[in-house]
């Protein structure tokens, strides 16, 4: 969805947090419950401003950090540091 220019809004689980910077490229609700993720989901479609920044923002995000080139490039560094 980042990679597509969509605005997240997500629960705080393990690589979302990672991912995802609340309000700059997604909203990540406060907790992992029906209720926080409602929450979350109001603020961001109260914000048709907010919601088109953080789409931006996490198009950015991936062409930075997870292209193909990028990882590619990151998995080679770590396999040439295992086998110092």
């Amino acid at each position: 969805a980042m990679a597509s220019g969509c605005c997240i809004v997500a629960t705080p689980t393990s690589g979302v947090t990672e991912q995802i910077r609340h309000r700059h490229s997604g909203y990540i609700a406060y907790r992992i419950s029906g209720p926080s993720l409602g929450e979350a989901l109001r603020e961001a479609m109260d914000d048709p401003n907010g919601r088109a920044h953080c789409a931006e923002n996490a198009r950015r995000r991936v062409e930075e950090e997870f292209s193909e080139a990028t990882m590619v490039a990151r998995y080679l560094e770590l396999y040439q540091s295992l086998q110092r």
